[in-house]
């Protein structure tokens, strides 16, 4: 598929100003070329057991049981390496799971789920490139499942909307 007169992989969605990529990055990040894309907004694997849980919960709980118990293994640095060789600008949730792969950055993001007490974690960090002021977003936790909940840490509309609103006031 070709975008921008890049060949690249086939698009989930695209218009005149963007090209989505959905998928595994592991396949389609080293068919990128470098600096080939403006923002890599990802949610990796954390690698913290989430796989086992949501098959022992077994659809209770807000859990879905995929069957598969090992979608939660943490990238290797590999994948990491890929991300910055191929993107100008990152978004990575679950950056505080990474640190051994990241360099020190100001603009972390901090999403509030809204909610206290709950079996899972209160928020969620994600780790940036941009060197701008930490921001917390307080977003129900919900709005994921309103959304059609199809992925195991599947963020809600509303978070990733954020984030791309984000990279884009700060990357000018």
């Amino acid at each position: 598929m070709q975008w921008n007169g890049l060949e690249l992989p086939e698009a989930y969605y695209q218009d005149d100003a963007v090209y989505i990529i959905h998928g595994d990055c592991r396949e389609i990040l080293p068919q990128l070329p470098d600096k080939s894309i403006d923002l890599a907004l990802t949610d990796p694997p954390y690698g913290i057991g989430a796989d086992a849980s949501a098959h022992k919960a077994g659809g209770r709980n807000g859990w879905k049981d995929y069957g598969d118990t090992n979608w939660d293994a943490k990238p290797d640095k590999v994948i990491f390496d890929l991300i910055f060789r191929i993107s100008n600008h990152q978004i990575i949730w679950g950056g505080n799971y990474f640190t051994d792969y990241l360099y020190p950055s100001m603009g972390w993001l901090v999403w509030d789920k809204g909610q206290r007490d709950f079996s899972l974690a209160d928020g969620e960090l994600a780790w940036t490139s941009f060197q701008n002021a930490l921001r917390i977003y307080m977003i129900p936790r919900g709005l994921a499942l309103q959304d059609g909940k199809q992925h195991p840490t599947q963020k809600s509309l509303e978070i990733m909307n954020l984030c791309i609103l984000y990279a884009d006031r700060n990357s000018r």
